[in-house]
């Protein structure tokens, strides 16, 4: 993909916790368009309609207690209880409410599901509106939930079983590696203390009426709030809920719902934990944020927020750009600003996938990059393109705000009452970004390197593989890299003139030959005069949307066993090596503030690309398209970056017994055939070549008339026809025709 991404879960977090229009001081408004209250008892309810999907809505019971709720004697019952929920209540005998759910068409897992953490236990159910009846149980559901479980001694006991038998599956090498680091990453705070799945002595020998207790003490309205959203009538669930919900009464003796800090620290800290069973190295660096995490409450708070997720925009590019080098010491790495387990605790975090044997060099590339930043900051050119990405970004999700599926929007508002975040409508984001961008400076941005990088309250952990011959660094090692004891290339970053698009001008092409109507799907077929095939369906399923997918017969089928073995790691790389004379991170460049992206590919049975874009940017997904076929580029640097992040992934996915299982059950499944899917290992990294995947790669795309496009969205239907004729009209044609043929699998 050509374009940098914003994930829109970082958007949703960054946008919706965090931004200074300066001498303003404005408080966020919640969404006008959400029924907010507060019932007598204290419960809150928040009933939001939305039409997407059609006769559905979300319904979510939240539990502001999760396991740092629990006393000594309760550990790991905060999750039991969530367990229980689902074993009984007074309206629900055991297995009569998921019975019932299923029976129309509510599934466990899809549709019904909860999760505990340390701070909070939420509910979840996705149920039907067009019938009352069964609308009307899922409040009955959530208020079982809320106070009504049972707690018999017997269905206490089965229920062990069942938490054990999950505590024993959950006890893989991520659990084990997190029971090592998280004192360290947590120290001297309760979050160290007391992890969600809790502790097996607990769970296997606690009373009754601990669990009991615990129910009791923090399933309290002024603890809980049910949110609605979906394509129901407000003032009818409105009445449901004070129906449902008013008369729940919590304890005469509330217990305190004290939350809990992290504390501060001077000198540094590190924990290096290892696993038999560990897939790959994972680094992490933590600059923890001094005292406690603000709320974001007015507009000034919020702007401040935005400079936040624009330096983490700006910082990832770069991160980015070291992974695409042949020597790069991790093959992905990424950084936020955020909180960091604890909500009162936020930090400036890095991750990262280290390649073997180099975590320590990741680490150090970490450092050394947010030392740069603090000596240099960030270039204009990266502050640009960093706004652009935001307001692209916030712009598609403002063109279909009347597309967007209920359980999109009912996250913000569950932050809204869980950590005091703001939940404003997409409108109102939408506005205030376009209010504020112009006045974002370089100066500001670039002065919070020196107050996110900071030289106190830093920690790293690594994980990696306990394997011999791979050494991790010992914890001593770490903290002197954190504490930047090395020697550090701190050169200014180099930014590179770029322009705005791949190809100055557009093709000729050619014409349309033929126009045919395809009346049972609703589409046109266009067979261009070079022989390209394209079919086009316009849709309004979403307002800001276009998709692509193209496809031609052959594939790797077409190739002896030998060629194939030599190709079929690094035949997934091709999009990495950039177009014509730009590279990936170029081509990034180029298309920052644009919603464009294009994967060439090349299976076993056939070749094609999948697309996707904003209707405004689709020239460019056009000319993404035909450079593909004419301009492909060969970039050794490039497929030597793949190579060794592919390895870093790879190397030890053996080690985790689902990978091991999956690879020898497809081995099973195709009878040991030589091109049945595995993991590759050392020895096929090395036999592969790259001459050869570029000149099967140029041999599958020689022809654009061996290929079928189609197009499905929100598009002119004229202008899909000019980019078409002109840009794909453009193609090499030939008059042969193939086929995928069968190789004995």
């Amino acid at each position: 993909m050509y374009r940098k991404i914003i994930a829109s879960v970082f958007a949703l977090l960054f946008l919706l916790a965090g931004a200074n229009v300066k001498a303003q001081d404005n408080l966020i408004p919640l969404d006008p368009k959400v029924e907010y209250g507060i019932l007598d008892n204290g419960m809150r309810y928040y009933i939001l309609q939305n039409r997407k999907p059609e006769k559905k809505a979300e319904i979510r019971l939240a539990v502001n207690a999760g396991s740092l709720m629990e006393t000594d004697a309760q550990q790991g019952l905060a999750h039991f209880c969530e367990h229980m929920a689902f074993n009984g209540s007074a309206n629900f005998e055991k297995n009569e409410l998921v019975s019932y759910l299923q029976s129309v068409g509510v599934k466990f897992g899809a549709h019904l599901n909860a999760y505990t953490s340390f701070d909070e236990t939420v509910y979840m159910i996705s149920i039907p509106t067009d019938v009352d009846t069964i609308y009307q149980k899922g409040f009955q559901i959530m208020e079982d939930w809320a106070h009504l479980v049972s707690y018999e001694g017997e269905e206490i006991d089965k229920e062990r079983g069942v938490v054990m038998e999950e505590y024993r599956l959950g006890e893989g090498a991520s659990k084990r590696m997190m029971a090592k680091y998280l004192p360290v990453l947590m120290a001297g705070s309760r979050y160290a203390e007391r992890l969600p799945i809790g502790k097996r002595d607990v769970l296997e020998n606690f009373e009754y009426e601990q669990a009991r207790s615990f129910y009791r003490d923090w399933y309290r309205p002024d603890l809980m709030a049910i949110f609605v959203v979906g394509d129901i009538d407000v003032e009818e669930t409105k009445k449901m809920i004070i129906d449902h919900f008013s008369e729940i009464t919590g304890p005469e003796n509330k217990r305190e719902r004290i939350t809990y800090d992290v504390p501060d620290f001077i000198e540094s800290r590190a924990a290096v934990a290892t696993d038999v069973e560990a897939p790959y190295t994972m680094v992490q660096l933590n600059y923890n944020q001094k005292g406690v995490n603000k709320v974001i409450e007015t507009e000034a708070d919020l702007r401040e927020r935005v400079l936040h997720w624009l330096f983490s925009i700006m910082l990832n590019a770069r991160l980015a750009e070291i992974a695409n080098k042949p020597d790069a010491p991790y093959s992905f790495a990424y950084s936020y600003y955020g909180s960091s387990w604890a909500r009162t605790k936020n930090a400036y975090q890095f991750f990262g996938i280290a390649s073997e044997g180099k975590s320590l060099v990741a680490l150090k590339t970490m450092v050394n990059e947010s030392e740069r930043l603090k000596k240099y900051g960030f270039t204009q050119a990266e502050l640009d393109r960093g706004i652009k990405d935001l307001l692209s970004e916030t712009k598609s999700e403002y063109a279909d705000r009347d597309k967007t599926e209920s359980q999109n929007l009912i996250w913000p508002l569950m932050s809204h009452f869980l950590k005091k975040a703001p939940a404003p409508s997409i409108e109102w984001r939408y506005n205030y970004l376009n209010k504020i961008h112009e006045g974002i400076s370089l100066q500001e941005v670039n002065a919070l390197a020196n107050e996110l990088i900071t030289d106190n309250n830093k920690v790293a952990v690594i994980t990696g593989p306990e394997k011999e011959g791979v050494v991790l660094p010992t914890e001593e090692e770490v903290i002197a890299v954190i504490d930047g004891k090395f020697e550090m290339d701190l050169k200014p970053y180099d930014e590179k003139a770029l322009p705005d698009q791949i190809m100055a001008s557009a093709p000729k092409g050619s014409s349309i030959k033929e126009i045919k109507k395809l009346e049972k799907v609703g589409a046109e077929q266009w067979t261009l005069k070079n022989g390209v095939t394209v079919i086009c369906k316009k849709t309004e399923l979403k307002n800001d949307e276009v998709l692509m997918s193209a496809f031609s017969y052959g594939g790797t089928s077409l190739y002896d066993d030998e060629t194939y073995q030599k190709t079929r790691f690094g035949l997934g790389m091709i999009s990495n090596c950039g177009i014509g004379d730009y590279s990936e991170d170029d081509l990034s460049k180029i298309y920052s503030g644009k919603i464009v992206s294009l994967y060439p590919y090349i299976s076993e049975t056939s070749e094609g690309m999948r697309g996707s874009c904003v209707p405004e940017d689709m020239e460019h997904m056009f000319q993404m398209i035909h450079q593909h076929f004419t301009a492909q580029r060969k970039d050794n640097d490039a497929f030597m970056a793949y190579v060794n992040s592919q390895r870093g992934f790879y190397d030890n996915m053996l080690s985790n017994p689902s990978s091991y299982y999956s690879v020898e059950s497809t081995k099973w499944l195709y009878n040991n055939h030589p091109r049945s899917s595995t993991i590759p290992t050392e020895k096929d990294w090395n036999n592969t070549d790259y001459n050869q995947i570029y000149k099967i790669y140029k041999e599958r795309f020689k022809y654009g008339s061996d290929f079928t496009f189609v197009f499905v969205g929100n598009f002119d239907v004229d202008v899909l026809k000019n980019h078409c004729t002109r840009y794909l009209g453009d193609l090499p044609s030939s008059k042969n025709k193939e086929v995928a043929k069968d190789v004995g699998m």
